[in-house]
């Protein structure tokens, strides 16, 4: 007990918070390495999708390697065909990857555009009624069947992904707008007599 009649800090504390300490900074590393991991793959597939050579072809089977597990030879193991699953990724990516990239900006070009002009009136209120009624859709089976009546091409995926995609930029870009109304440079520009869509596409 201390002369004040409290009890002193306890030597126990200190070495808690030590070892806090040092938990927390290995938590930090392990965090800090696998997100170290995760930006190699998602960079390196693509440079390896553009540049690498592929250890074998991704579309000749191997009948004395099937079903194999991966190994210093096959990286990703093999299919029941005897095709190496590595090459066959990498190849993939490299129709995958633009498909992706395309579908993404499409949607990025029309969702957001679609947002802004949903910030005030009639016409942003009869947007997001049309956004909520596509939402309550099931619309990964309406992406398919479109998808296959239209042939199933590249183009035709990129138009599926794009319209199952706009509506999160529709909203995520509303609900930003939305968010900066009440900002002083915007009430300045109302002020001064610009329209809506000037102040919702320039401020």
């Amino acid at each position: 007990m201390s002369i004040q009649g409290l009890p002193r800090t306890s030597p126990g504390l200190r070495v808690t918070g030590w070892a806090r300490r040092g938990q927390t900074l290995l938590m930090t590393r392990s965090s800090t390495i696998m997100v170290a991991i995760a930006v190699a793959i998602i960079v390196g597939l693509p440079l390896m999708a553009m540049f690498a050579p592929l250890p074998h072809d991704p579309l000749r089977p191997d009948t004395n390697a099937i079903g194999i597990a991966p190994n210093g030879t096959h990286w990703f193991g093999t299919d029941g065909n005897g095709m190496d699953i590595f090459s066959r990724t990498i190849e993939a990516a490299k129709l995958d990857l633009p498909v992706a990239l395309a579908a993404t900006a499409l949607s990025l070009v029309v969702g957001v555009p679609l947002g802004l002009f949903a910030t005030s009136g009639k016409l942003g209120d009869v947007i997001m009624r049309v956004i909520d009624a596509f939402a309550a859709l099931p619309i990964i089976v309406i992406a398919v069947v479109s998808i296959k009546l239209m042939g199933g091409g590249a183009t035709d995926v990129v138009l599926a992904i794009a319209i199952v995609a706009a509506p999160r930029f529709v909203r995520l870009s509303r609900a930003a707008a939305m968010a900066l109304r009440s900002a002083r440079y915007v009430e300045a520009a109302a002020a001064i007599g610009c329209s809506p869509i000037r102040i919702a596409f320039n401020h």
